[in-house]
């Protein structure tokens, strides 16, 4: 299966959204991936945090 860059997009959303929810990560993550401010390093090492948590 083949993810669109929208599909890719909404999904990494939705996760950070879950982990600021659950109060795993800052909400301020969720706002700089809004921004387009979220490297690919940055969102490995949330993925390593929170499954850390």
């Amino acid at each position: 299966m083949q993810f669109t860059i929208k599909e890719t997009k909404a999904a990494v959303r939705d996760f950070l959204l879950q982990a600021v929810d659950k109060k795993l990560i800052d909400k301020s993550w969720l706002d700089t991936f809004d921004k387009g401010e979220l490297t690919a390093g940055d969102f490995e090492g949330l993925k390593i945090i929170i499954s850390q948590r």
